[in-house]
């Protein structure tokens, strides 16, 4: 990736983003690391579009009409030969998470499978990957964000269960208990809705499982989550 300099407005309008999307990384964090899947993944794409957002102020990109599609706004990078690296399949579960703000307005057939570690871990890779390209510097020295004394500070909300800023091992990750999430708008716009302990998730399709897929031959009376459910003791 060819190294991007500038300075000025520029300069001054990619801080502000990234802080911006500092924040909703944070936040997506906490988020996800309480059980808040679903606000923790709207959250998450919020925080990509805006390290992307970021990206493209520092590169002279327009993202104008692109409004909050993280997958349109990789696109643009990439097509432009800025790749940012990001896994594409993870940018679309993204771009579907984002709609849940809004249940009443998703068409019958719609359906969406979140998990509360699958999201956390590439979201800590997503951005591990976008920001550790920044370098800020005035009158020849560096300068240091909010993102980065909280990294210096140990932060919590920032280093728990990080394989990017701090020492989790995501194969451990993956082997505790974590939150999952399914939906699945029926064709008479009803919403039907599970949320579930995992005792684990194991595989590596995380973010293309079907939320509630119906059990062939049920007619419609018996429906699959998409992750297995902890075992009761």
């Amino acid at each position: 990736m060819p190294t991007i300099t500038n300075s000025g407005e520029a300069s001054t309008d990619t801080l502000m983003w990234l802080g911006w999307a500092d924040s909703d990384y944070l936040g997506a964090r906490v988020l996800l690391l309480t059980g808040l899947v679903v606000q923790g993944a709207t959250l998450a794409c919020t925080s990509i579009e805006k390290y992307l957002k970021a990206v493209c102020k520092i590169s002279g990109e327009s993202f104008e009409n692109v409004g909050h599609g993280v997958s349109k706004l990789n696109g643009i990078l990439t097509n432009r030969g800025i790749p940012q690296n990001l896994d594409v399949q993870f940018l679309r579960y993204l771009d579907k998470a984002y709609k849940l703000r809004y249940p009443d307005d998703l068409n019958p057939g719609f359906n969406i499978a979140l998990n509360s570690i699958a999201t956390l871990a590439q979201l800590d890779l997503s951005v591990g990957r976008i920001r550790q390209r920044f370098n800020f510097q005035k009158n020849g020295k560096s300068v240091s964000t909010k993102f980065d004394e909280a990294l210096k500070r140990g932060t919590q909300e920032l280093i728990a269960k990080n394989c990017v800023f701090g020492q989790a091992s995501q194969a451990d990750l993956f082997a505790e208990e974590s939150w999952s999430y399914d939906l699945r708008i029926l064709e008479n716009r009803t919403v039907m809705e599970a949320s579930y302990k995992v005792g684990c998730i194991a595989g590596d399709n995380h973010f293309d499982r079907g939320g509630l897929t119906p059990v062939e031959g049920s007619e419609g009376k018996s429906y699959n989550l998409a992750w297995p459910p902890k075992p009761t003791v």
